[in-house]
């Protein structure tokens, strides 16, 4: 504790629903109290592969809710894309492999979610790429 009443230890940033924040990960060694693992909100170990059928989705709703099952997503996930960033990027380890089947039948029902499903697993490609998944779109 410093003189001002402050810790000498890093502070978390301020969280925000803007996906384009920067948020330290449990393995860089940022100090939030509680990783991640330690409250158990992590797996330790990422599976081999996850397959999504988006056959049947009709509905931004369903396709959050077959996410959320798919990719063991906690209870409390919000059901939107800011909450699917925060998720996939510190919340739950993304597998090796995402296949996600009827992928053309979808981008015609929902053109809107499958951009912004796309844009997400592409920016933490881009951003986390050895946490990120490998994704399949067929």
């Amino acid at each position: 504790m410093t003189a001002s009443g402050t810790s000498d230890e890093e502070t978390p940033p301020i969280v925000t629903h803007d996906h384009q924040a920067e948020l330290p990960r449990a393995e860089s060694g940022a100090r939030w109290g509680r990783s991640f693992h330690s409250l158990g909100l992590r797996n330790m170990s990422r599976r081999e592969s996850v397959a999504v059928d988006l056959t049947p989705i009709q509905s931004k709703q369903a396709l959050h809710a077959a996410l959320k099952d798919a990719l063991d997503f906690p209870d409390w996930y919000g059901m939107n894309w800011d909450a699917f960033w925060d998720a996939i990027t510190g919340v739950v380890d993304m597998p090796k492999r995402l296949k996600l089947s009827g992928w053309p039948g979808f981008q015609a029902r929902l053109p809107r979610e499958a951009h912004q499903l796309k844009s997400a697993l592409d920016e933490m490609s881009e951003k986390y790429p050895k946490s990120a998944a490998m994704v399949i779109y067929e």
